[in-house]
């Protein structure tokens, strides 16, 4: 069993490189030139004022609630893109954690590329009848096609401290995580077919940090040094939509099938005006499913 600074470097790196971060370039392209594209409208999304609600569900258990929303910088000429984890409950490794709140902030410039990271959250880990409770920010820039950044934890009880992170290539194209929620894609029409490149720069560059931390302070491994292989991901969308029930109606839509060797994802895109109802995502026997509450 790790030690509760441990649990604490585990927590966070799952947080990282679950479905809320992690970064695929390129959502999408298309394998046929001729063929229309799925896209993020950034400019429609900025238009949202109301943010959009989630439930989020591992397997079966609701762990929490989500809530996107983005916006434009008109000084900047950007887009940022806020996820807002609220009550989180999970287990790792038999010990329980809370986070109460977690606000992850995309950056990109209107072709979708990533320019900057943040990620703000707290945490309390539950451990033998004790609560450690901890902060945790991570700043970070894209400078010249490379993601820099700092990494602060606050633990209650232990001495805080700061990380710079690996610098980390980041591949061009349009970043906004498929499997992360979004409020619209545009473009879906049965019969599609595109790849999803996978780059995860931010994920990769707390995993160096983690596992040199934990090699540090605890003589332990958390990768067992092994470097994550980085796939091609196969996207269709099915050939006729499916009626799902929502609580107050039923609404039709198409679905998009993600899969390659390692994980499965379907994203459920309503027919009418391309609205998103549904994303769920397998991976290594568990499955995390977001479902629209609006």
């Amino acid at each position: 069993m790790p030690t509760r600074f441990g649990t604490i470097c585990i927590l966070l790196f799952w947080l990282i490189t679950m479905g809320y971060v992690g970064y695929r370039d390129i959502w999408p392209q298309l394998m046929g030139d001729a063929a229309p594209r799925v896209w993020i409208d950034f400019s429609d999304e900025a238009t949202q004022a109301i943010p959009t609600r989630w439930s989020l569900y591992k397997d079966k258990t609701r762990i929490g609630t989500v809530q996107t929303q983005m916006s434009f910088d008109a000084r900047t000429e950007q887009f940022h893109f806020t996820t807002k984890y609220r009550d989180l409950v999970m287990d790792v490794e038999k010990v329980k954690a809370k986070i109460p709140e977690a606000v992850i902030t995309a950056v990109v410039d209107r072709a979708g590329q990533l320019k900057a990271q943040n990620i703000k959250l707290s945490i309390v880990v539950q451990q033998s009848g004790f609560d450690l409770a901890a902060e945790g920010k991570i700043e970070s820039v894209v400078q010249d096609g490379v993601l820099t950044g700092i990494c602060h934890v606050t633990p209650q009880l232990f001495p805080s401290f700061e990380q710079a992170l690996e610098p980390t290539p980041v591949t061009q194209g349009q970043v906004i995580n498929p499997l992360q929620p979004v409020n619209r894609l545009r473009g879906v029409k049965p019969g599609m077919r595109f790849t999803i490149h996978e780059s995860n720069p931010l994920g990769d560059a707390v995993a160096i940090m983690v596992e040199a931390g934990m090699k540090k302070y605890l003589g332990t491994s958390l990768l067992g040094g092994k470097k994550t292989e980085r796939s091609l991901y196969i996207a269709e969308v099915e050939s006729r939509p499916e009626q799902i029930a929502r609580k107050t109606d039923s609404v039709d839509c198409w679905v998009i099938s993600i899969r390659n060797e390692r994980s499965t994802a379907k994203v459920w895109v309503r027919v009418s005006d391309g609205t998103v109802i549904r994303q769920v995502a397998s991976s290594m026997g568990e499955t995390l499913r977001y479902e629209r509450e609006d």
